[in-house]
């Protein structure tokens, strides 16, 4: 993870396609394993305060006048890279919507039990529904990946020992 970790931290404000992977919460009695591997384009590397977007929307109302800092249980490891979430002493690192990219993410939903590829549909009537967000997503959010869920950066795969 460190060559992948120092890859992400040369990233200064670039679009970047990063691939990562989440198992899935299955529902009661359900006994096979799903995951969703998405592949999309991110911005990463840059302070949220100095997106045009975010001064926009702080400009007309759509955010607080000033920055709230972080949720309850987050710090920084390396702004505006990596966050540390206490409670589960886990890192995450942080990615924003890409600038002028319009590109639509690739998700994949695999049974890993079989080993099969599944559809959307099926992922959803073995998962609980928490798992499928309806909400729109807004050029102000941003997006806190898991550290362990990120399988490769721009092509570069994370290392296999670091998988484990």
């Amino acid at each position: 993870m460190k060559r992948l970790q120092e890859l992400f931290m040369a990233i200064k404000g670039q679009n970047c396609r990063v691939t990562y992977c989440k198992e899935l919460k299955t529902r009661k009695g359900v006994n096979v394993v799903i995951t969703k591997t998405t592949e999309a384009t991110f911005k990463a590397g840059i302070n949220s305060d100095n997106r045009v977007v975010t001064q926009e929307a702080r400009a007309n109302g759509d955010l607080p006048a000033e920055n709230q800092g972080l949720l309850p249980g987050y710090s920084w490891v390396t702004f505006p890279y990596i966050l540390h979430y206490v409670p589960k002493d886990r890192l995450y690192w942080r990615f924003y919507p890409a600038s002028g990219a319009k590109t639509t993410p690739r998700i994949v939903y695999r049974n890993e039990t079989s080993g099969e590829e599944i559809t959307k549909e099926q992922a959803q009537a073995l998962c609980l529904a928490s798992e499928f967000s309806n909400r729109e997503k807004k050029e102000t959010d941003c997006y806190n990946i898991p550290q362990d869920n990120i399988l490769a950066i721009n092509g570069v795969a994370r290392e296999e020992k670091d998988a484990a």
